[in-house]
């Protein structure tokens, strides 16, 4: 079973990073290459926004990890 990302400001990683680079990919306006290093761009530049160790928080919490 694959759950939604449980973080914060997960739409905005899931439906406006990601779907927006998969739509110009398959637009072919982007390769995969191109499409990989927007995605990773944009998720790390969102990540840094709200900071990384915020977000393994919130997300190990959202999993009721505890280590």
């Amino acid at each position: 079973m694959v759950l939604d990302l449980r973080i914060t400001q997960s739409a905005y990683y899931e439906q406006t990073a990601l779907d927006t680079a998969l739509a110009q990919f398959l637009a072919g306006e982007l390769n995969t290459s191109q499409t990989m290093a927007q995605i990773t761009n944009q998720w790390n530049k969102k990540t840094d926004e709200i900071g990384r160790q915020s977000q393994l928080d919130g997300y190990k919490a959202s999993l009721s990890v505890t280590r």
